[in-house]
C-alpha cells in the first residue's frame, strides 16, 4: 500500500471549536430554560413513540403501498418516525442546517462521522429517504420501548461480541438493501468519538455496499459533539449542520477497501474545507418550540383527562 493511502486512512483533521456567547447571565433563567427543553423533548419523544407503537399494525399495509408505487417516504410510519426525530431535535432547542440533500439517491449505504447521541436523530430526520440502522444488540435491552420498536420497523441489531453473528447480520443487511431497494445507515467508526475527532473506520459498511451494489452516501455532521458531549445528560441549544457529500460510485472493480478509502478521503477533505462553526443562539428563542409543545400537550391532557 502506498504512503499516500496510509496517510488518507490515518489523517485526523482538527476540530473547529464551537462559538458559545448567548447563555443567559442569570443562572436561574438558564436552568429554567434548560429544564423546560428537557421536559419538552422527553414528553414529545415518549408521546410520539407511544403513537408509533399504536400504529404498528399499519406495517401490514406496506406491501399494498409498494404495489401502488407509493414512495416509502410517504408510508405512515415512516412519516411518524421522521416527525419523531425532527421534533425531538427542534423541541430540544437545536436548529439544523442541511447542505446538498439532493445528492442523495436510493439505494445507498449512508456513512457518517459519529459525534454524539444526536447523530441518529439527524440521520433519521434529515436524510431525504427512510433509512434503516445497524445498531448494537444491547441497546434493545437498555431502551426496550424505543429500540424494540426499531426492530419491528426493520432496523437490524448486531452482536459486536460475536464475529460470526456480526458477519451474518452484515450479509442480512446487504440482502435487505438489494431486495427491498432501501437505505442502510452505518457509523463506520463503530462508536461515538470522545474527542470530537474522526476515528478509524471499520469495514462493515463497505462490505454491505459491495455485496448489495448500493452507492456510498458519505455524510458529515458538525456540532453535535459540541452540544451533547460524552457524559452529559442532555444537549444545549444551538445551530448544527448535516452535510451530504458527493456519492461514491460502487463499480464492479472496487473492493470494500477501495470504498472505505474513498469515503474516508472525501470525509477528511470535507472536514478540512468546512467553514461552518457550531454556535448557540438566544436561549429564550431556542426554548419557544418546547414552550409551544408543552402548551399543546397540556391542553390536550386537561381537555381529555380532567
Amino acid at each position: 500500500m502506498s504512503s499516500s493511502k496510509v496517510d488518507v486512512l490515518a489523517e485526523v483533521p482538527e476540530v473547529k471549536p464551537g462559538n458559545f456567547t448567548h447563555a443567559p447571565a442569570s443562572a436561574l433563567l438558564f436552568n429554567l430554560l434548560h429544564f423546560t427543553r428537557i421536559v419538552g423533548a422527553w414528553t414529545f419523544a415518549l408521546t410520539t413513540v407511544w403513537i408509533l407503537w399504536f400504529f404498528t399494525p399499519l406495517l401490514l399495509l406496506n406491501g399494498t403501498f409498494r404495489k401502488l408505487n407509493i414512495p416509502e417516504r410517504y408510508f405512515p410510519l415512516e412519516v411518524l418516525v421522521k416527525l419523531y426525530a425532527k421534533g425531538c431535535v427542534t423541541v430540544g432547542g437545536l436548529r439544523v442546517i442541511v447542505e446538498n440533500p439532493y445528492a442523495f439517491r436510493t439505494p445507498s449505504v449512508v456513512v457518517s462521522n459519529h459525534l454524539s447521541r444526536l447523530d441518529p436523530f439527524l440521520t433519521t430526520g434529515w436524510t431525504p429517504e427512510p433509512v434503516k440502522f445497524i445498531m448494537k444488540k444491547e441497546l434493545v435491552w437498555q431502551l426496550p420501548m424505543i429500540m424494540g420498536l426499531g426492530v419491528i420497523l426493520g432496523h437490524i441489531t448486531i452482536d459486536r461480541g460475536s464475529k460470526d453473528t456480526a458477519i451474518q447480520k452484515m450479509k442480512l443487511a446487504a440482502k435487505k438493501v438489494k431486495d427491498a431497494n432501501c437505505n442502510i445507515a452505518v457509523y463506520p467508526e463503530g462508536t461515538r468519538s470522545v474527542t470530537g475527532k474522526l476515528q478509524p473506520f471499520k469495514k462493515g459498511a463497505f462490505h454491505i455496499a459491495k455485496d448489495s451494489g448500493a452507492t456510498i452516501a458519505p455524510v458529515l455532521v458538525f456540532g453535535t459533539w459540541d452540544f451533547w458531549r460524552p457524559h452529559t445528560a442532555f444537549f444545549r441549544p444551538g445551530v448544527i449542520k448535516y452535510k451530504f457529500l458527493k456519492p461514491i460510485e460502487n463499480t464492479p472493480e472496487k473492493t470494500p477497501d477501495d470504498l472505505l478509502r474513498e469515503a474516508r478521503k472525501a470525509m477528511v477533505q470535507g472536514l478540512k474545507e468546512e467553514t461552518f462553526v457550531p454556535h448557540d443562539y438566544d436561549h429564550v428563542t431556542a426554548t419557544i418550540p418546547a414552550f409551544t409543545w408543552l402548551a399543546v400537550f397540556s391542553a390536550f391532557v386537561f381537555y381529555f383527562f380532567f
